[in-house]
């Protein structure tokens, strides 16, 4: 939970980017934090469900500033990210692999030996689209992120991630 007293830090600060989970985000928004000068990133956990275009809305009305969105594994690797264009998320292929599956998404991590994930499914649904995005990286994207209509995970019968 965000603590108000910490807003006149922020201030003074005025930092060029702000990184946090969307409920950090709202509060800030909510509670008159000064905007930064550059960006939000909204940080997400693959147990999480998808950034809707209202948490966009909501934070753009509130900072003023481009939205973009970061999935992390449990370790704290960057998995996915959100470029400029808005057309989905870059995989970081050397830190994590995506599947597609009747299911869902499947994630497998390279990077966290402690706690391995493989072949998981994702708490978000979406596609994985191999064609070069509009800022000019190769590379698959997830695109169409959402969360599945029943509001349940994808892919229930599978184990599910549980990222916090």
């Amino acid at each position: 939970m965000f603590e108000a007293s910490a807003i006149g830090g922020l201030r003074q600060f005025a930092p060029e980017a702000i990184a946090a989970s969307l409920d950090t985000l709202k509060q800030l928004a909510q509670s008159g934090a000064p905007a930064p000068a550059r960006a939000i990133l909204v940080i997400s956990g693959l147990g999480e469900g998808a950034l809707y275009e209202a948490d966009r809305e909501t934070l753009w009305h509130a900072f003023e500033v481009p939205i973009f969105e970061q999935r992390h594994g449990a370790d704290g690797a960057l998995l996915a990210w959100e470029c400029e264009a808005h057309e989905g998320l870059h995989i970081v292929e050397e830190n994590a692999i995506f599947e597609q599956c009747s299911q869902g998404v499947l994630v497998t991590s390279l990077t966290d030996r402690r706690h391995p994930v493989i072949r998981v499914t994702a708490a978000f649904t979406g596609g994985l689209q191999p064609e070069r995005c509009g800022c000019g990286r190769s590379g698959v994207r997830i695109t169409g992120a959402a969360v599945p209509q029943d509001g349940a995970r994808a892919g229930s019968d599978r184990r599910s991630i549980s990222v916090s």
